[in-house]
């Protein structure tokens, strides 16, 4: 176990030192405010420590680009040694992954809003970059050509059950598959669209936003913070019930923000004090996870998890998880998913308490 993982949880004051970006090593305390309100009964259950028990190790799987967990937060969308798709569910975390989708380049997913179905872009490189948009049961079966040989990019299953796609900046809809439709239509959103921009793999794709054309087409925008002239990048999103918010990041690293679907400013985690690289919300929005790292410049060598309260800079590490970087927590919190810097593998545990 390296020395980052074995940072003890501490109760220090707050202080606002400089925010470390991605590559570089981030040596702080953990932090906890002084002020003179008291926590409720869960957030003083989480400043007593989390816990990370480990259910499974995947050996040989990567992170899919795009959404991870999904939405009903037990199924987790990867990619195999051999460039298959395949869902792990944690709720059976003693069986293997399954692979869902075979023989094609993937180059993001995206589930559907009950977590039942993963929407995919495919296709090798070619001259025109076309791709085709195929949507796939999590549970495995035949998988359904939405789009077939189109120059788009990129696409997404929307929280209103339509299925949206991108071409020449353009925002389009597919009909979803014709085996799926939603357990519960009321509980469907609509909301604003983002979309990853650049290709699955390369460092700095931005947040790509959709804005109303005044007919069944729109167009894209850059999100963009205000103050900040370079495009950011997005790194998880929560649709609440009466707001969209996003952790998002300026470039190389730096101005890493909770935003709400404006670019406003909800939280900024470097004026916070957290010292660490933000990666994903809490199901809630109250909180933030990330990691440290320590690389030699070509590679990562050691990391550590951090959880972050957005309402007061408290942080601490999440224990027993060894070195580890990019978290992925799932929608309840109750679930942790994340790479060993090291091997490669993910790993995939229950966190104690869950972190709403």
């Amino acid at each position: 176990m390296s020395a980052l993982s074995c940072i003890p949880i501490l109760r220090a004051r707050r202080h606002h030192s400089r925010f470390a970006s991605r590559g570089l090593l981030a040596l702080g305390l953990a932090i906890t405010a002084t002020g003179t309100s008291h926590p409720s009964a869960f957030a003083q259950r989480v400043e007593d420590g989390v816990h990370f028990e480990q259910v499974a190790d995947l050996a040989g799987y990567q992170f899919a680009y795009g959404d991870t967990w999904s939405t009903s937060g037990t199924r987790l969308a990867l990619i195999g040694a051999d460039g298959d798709l395949a869902v792990f569910d944690a709720t059976r975390p003693e069986v293997p992954p399954i692979t869902v989708l075979r023989g094609e380049r993937i180059r993001s997913v995206s589930w559907s809003p009950d977590g039942r179905w993963l929407l995919a872009v495919v296709g090798q490189p070619n001259a025109n970059n076309l791709r085709s948009l195929v949507a796939v049961n999590a549970s495995g079966g035949t998988p359904e050509v939405l789009v077939s040989e189109e120059p788009l990019w990129p696409a997404k299953w929307g929280g209103d059950g339509k299925v949206y796609y991108v071409r020449n900046d353009q925002v389009l809809q597919a009909s979803p598959p014709a085996g799926w439709s939603a357990l519960n239509p009321a509980r469907l959103k609509s909301s604003n669209l983002f979309f990853m921009g650049g290709e699955s793999g390369v460092e700095g794709t931005r947040v790509l936003k959709s804005r109303p054309g005044g007919g069944r087409l729109a167009r894209m925008d850059h999100l963009q913070f205000p103050g900040v002239v370079d495009h950011v990048i997005l790194k998880d999103e929560r649709l609440l019930a009466d707001r969209h918010l996003l952790v998002a990041i300026g470039p190389r690293g730096l101005e890493p923000r909770v935003v709400d679907s404006d670019g406003n400013s909800i939280a900024d985690l470097r004026k916070l004090g957290f010292q660490f690289y933000p990666t994903g919300l809490s199901g809630s929005g109250q909180y933030v996870v990330g990691n440290t790292e320590i690389n030699d410049g070509e590679r990562i060598l050691h990391g550590a998890i951090y959880l972050g309260r957005l309402a007061d800079g408290w942080s601490a590490p999440i224990t027993n998880t060894g070195d580890a970087i990019e978290p992925h927590l799932s929608s309840d919190g109750s679930l942790l998913a994340f790479t060993h810097p090291q091997t490669g593998g993910i790993h995939v545990g229950r966190l104690s308490p869950a972190v709403q």
